[in-house]
């Protein structure tokens, strides 16, 4: 009685030794349990009603210290897309984002490395088995590969790159990544919508731009210098391009020419930054 009386008094009354059971509850729960099966003489049923209490007390303490350091034992939930975000665009946004973890990959077939990605990312990735057949490309062939601290998009065109799968590319619709080939990739046109107000404000449109359409040097250089060829603007394609206010510019393209857009704005973009951060008088030229 009197050493459980002096254990209660050390906890209540030492805030070192609180501190040292919260940190470490496991061991003092421990402690406890031991102390309270030695033989000693039966204790009162008051000091043992109140050491019963302190093992609940510490016992809550044991299972809060589990619950944050193993999460209770259950699996972290995934996080639900917003519903105003549609498959294909939650799919972009997970390409953009880093790898969650190195891919390190020596002679594995191509199927099993996909099959890994798409549980990883929880995104739906399907083989268009038909356009592989007729490049005579097998899933089954296999992959070294070696990348790390890159997006997801630059990882996987990097593994769509090695030999014996230099044909293939991928394209997102109907809510899936398709692996195809680069020719049915292209015969089909896919809209996406980019914004690019950012990469107009404060600077001088001219010459191209005018007053009432200060986008349109913009969209003068994305028909000028991405596949020149493809863009019914130049008479010569199907693909198209038009500015909808406030901002953005919706583009009707094969997913080669869209790659191509994207890459170009992000260069304009890294380019204006490094404009705005130079002096005025540098930046001006005098």
């Amino acid at each position: 009685k009197k050493n459980l009386t002096r254990s209660f008094s050390l906890v209540y009354t030492h805030r070192r030794y609180w501190q040292r059971v919260r940190n470490h509850p496991a061991a003092f729960y421990s402690r406890m349990l031991r102390f309270t099966r030695r033989e000693e003489p039966v204790m009162s049923r008051v000091s043992l009603g109140a050491g019963s209490v302190m093992l609940a007390i510490v016992g809550l303490s044991l299972s809060n210290y589990t619950s944050a350091q193993f999460g209770g034992g259950q699996p972290p939930e995934k996080t639900q897309p917003s519903p105003s975000v549609s498959a294909e665009e939650r799919i972009e946004g997970i390409l953009d984002k880093p790898l969650l973890t190195p891919l390190l990959y020596q002679d594995q077939p191509l199927n099993e490395i996909i099959e890994a990605l798409a549980s990883e990312y929880d995104i739906p990735i399907l083989f268009d088995n038909s356009a592989l057949d007729e490049v005579a490309i097998s899933p089954d062939t296999e992959v070294t590969i070696s990348l790390r601290n890159i997006p997801f998009r630059s990882a996987l065109n990097h593994i769509l790159r090695q030999p014996g799968l230099e044909d293939l590319t991928y394209t997102v619709a109907d809510g899936v990544l398709l692996i195809t080939t680069e020719e049915k990739a292209n015969e089909t046109l896919s809209v996406q919508v980019y914004r690019v107000d950012d990469l107009i404000h404060g600077i001088s449109q001219h010459p191209g731009g005018t007053k009432e359409n200060p986008f349109s040097s913009l969209i003068q250089t994305i028909v000028q210098c991405v596949e020149y060829g493809s863009w019914m603007h130049n008479k010569s394609g199907e693909g198209t391009i038009l500015l909808v206010q406030p901002g953005m510019l919706v583009v009707s393209q094969t997913k080669q020419v869209h790659d191509q857009v994207h890459a170009l704005l992000e260069k304009l973009r890294a380019t204006k930054r490094k404009i705005e951060q130079l002096p005025t008088a540098v930046a001006g030229g005098s």
